[in-house]
């Protein structure tokens, strides 16, 4: 490891770790007992650790894996420590704050390291990526929880770990690692019921892909028939990369994989068998259960819930503009400088689409849009307040659909790097060769159409189904949206590229700290009480 990378892996994880724990004691200091969710977690907890492993709160409705952890993190801490664990609220946030907080640090870390290193194999940098992981621990929804005992920060942990485990093995199967990968798999299972779609679905889908592109060559016709008759007959896979994409090349990247998959159905079924072993076993304690909840399965339906895949582009725009504003910024100045105007939209797709989408945006929220009965009586979150504007007249909720879409463009036009061209340009560096060829052919490890779709797939199946709006279920989707949010270009090493380079991350953290901040002030010292609950603080949270 470069001198580079254990200076940037030292300072960044020490600034993560310590404002966790800096986090974590001010809520054990204000409030030493459990709050909302965490009495059921807490108390499930110390029965266990009290030995009583078949009592069961019936108001659970996720598996007992963040118990069990804890447990074990617990027992072993007795002994190593010189004072006695006895179990109280505190010890129970430590192992999640402390271990699994941590532990999440060490894993994206690792992950960002496949993940850029396919990117740009000679040139990674060490503090960028370190940055990077170091940013999405500030996340705030990640942050906020890391000091409470929820079981998210868990359940997103064994997700990164699949899907390094996944990324490593390539396009190949060994025996022992899908023994590792069925083992990472289930223990997934047992924090979030919904990690069964990013273990199968997400990393299960990016491993037939691997396999279809081991077996295929890249098609480099734009022709739609020539796709389908190189994708049946020449063994050819459209699959160009996203920042140079339209509309059109998801649908025939759709139909190449289609096709593709026809042909190699064996090939794929032998590398997803750890995946379908896990979903079997999903399968099976569904069955079991009678339902996927745990408990409270009557506040918990299932219910194909739409405007949820459009919730999450305002989120992600909330919380991540500084990703975005370098890139508009660049457009804007071009576009003035060269007086075209129009290079400022040019990620956008053209009128017509973005009309009938904007509809079919507006069509979803006026036939689909589900209130669930805790969103709108529970002001402690801000979910609440959000839902609040958006009924205050019948008019705002379908002026929000040309904000989702706009919204959506500039999350994915970040994902795909779009803005990768404007910004070489602007601070004069060279693209690479083999992009400049052919904008039909991805560079290793650059973000490609199909990992949209699969990401895209991904995500709508874990939040379409699920009434509840909360910010803790687009956690997941939104961290493994920015583990693949290209790096700037880093060829050129004049100061307006660095400054260019690092504005996004600088003021990213920057971002965070604020949010963290006053997330954390209104949780902490603004509460207040509810008429029929006299004497009991209530407070805000996400």
């Amino acid at each position: 490891m470069s001198k580079e990378a254990v200076v940037s892996f030292t300072i960044t994880a020490v600034l993560a770790t310590a404002l966790s724990v800096f986090w974590r004691q001010r809520i054990d200091s204000v409030l030493p007992a459990p709050y909302l969710d965490e009495v059921f977690h807490v108390r499930q907890a110390q029965a266990y650790w009290q030995g009583r492993w078949r009592e069961w709160d019936p108001k659970i409705t996720t598996p007992p894996g963040l118990y069990v952890l804890s447990i074990g993190v617990m027992r072993l801490a007795s002994y190593a420590l010189p004072y006695v664990v006895e179990g109280f609220t505190a010890d129970f946030r430590a192992t999640n704050g402390l271990v699994v907080f941590n532990l999440l640090q060490l894993r994206l870390r690792r992950l960002l390291h496949r993940v850029r290193g396919e990117y740009r194999p000679s040139k990674i940098c060490a503090w960028e990526l370190n940055w990077t992981a170091m940013n999405i621990c500030l996340f705030p929804p990640i942050f906020f929880f890391s000091g409470l005992y929820y079981t998210d920060i868990a359940a997103l942990l064994f997700v990164i770990e699949a899907y390094w485990q996944d990324l490593q093995q390539g396009a190949t199967t060994t025996v022992w690692g899908s023994f590792k990968l069925i083992a990472i798999g289930l223990m997934s299972l047992c924090f979030r019921q919904t990690n069964i779609i990013w273990v199968v679905v997400f990393v299960g889908g990016l491993k037939a892909l691997r396999v279809l592109k081991s077996k295929t060559t890249e098609c480099r016709s734009t022709d739609m028939a020539r796709i389908a008759k190189g994708s049946w007959q020449l063994h050819q896979l459209y699959d160009p990369p996203a920042r140079s994409a339209s509309m059109l090349d998801y649908l025939y990247s759709i139909l190449s994989i289609i096709l593709n998959a026809l042909l190699n159905v064996p090939a794929i079924l032998k590398a997803i068998i750890p995946h379908l072993v896990v979903l079997s076993a999903f399968g099976a304690f569904v069955l079991w259960n009678g339902s996927i909840v745990l408990g409270h399965k009557e506040f918990h339906t299932a219910q194909i819930h739409l405007p949820q895949i459009l919730y999450i582009w305002p989120y992600s725009m909330f919380f991540s503009w500084p990703l975005f504003v370098v890139p508009f910024a660049v457009r804007l100045y071009e576009g003035v400088k060269t007086k075209q105007p129009h290079l400022i939209c040019k990620s956008l797709p053209g009128v017509l689409v973005s009309v009938g989408i904007t509809l079919i945006m507006g069509a979803v929220v006026h036939f689909n849009t589900i209130v669930h009965p805790f969103t709108l009586a529970d002001n402690r979150h801000y979910v609440f307040y959000v839902f609040r504007i958006l009924f205050r007249h019948p008019a705002i909720r379908y002026l929000a659909a040309p904000v989702y879409f706009v919204c959506a463009c500039a999350a994915l036009s970040t994902l795909s790097g779009t803005w990768t061209k404007d910004l070489t340009t602007m601070t004069g560096a060279e693209e690479p060769t083999r992009d400049s060829k052919s904008v039909s052919i991805p560079a290793e490890g650059e973000v490609t159409v199909s990992f949209i779709l699969i990401w895209l797939a991904a995500t709508t199946l874990t939040l379409v189904t699920a009434p509840l709006v909360e910010p803790r279920y687009f956690i997941i989707p939104w961290v493994l949206w920015r583990l693949h949010v290209p790096p700037p270009p880093i060829d050129n090493k004049s100061p307006q590229a660095r400054i260019l380079r690092n504005i996004p991350y600088l003021l990213e953290t920057i971002w965070y700290m604020i949010v963290n901040a006053a997330v954390g002030y209104m949780f902490l010292y603004k509460g207040f009480e509810w008429p029929q609950e006299p004497g009991v603080v209530q407070r805000f949270m996400w």
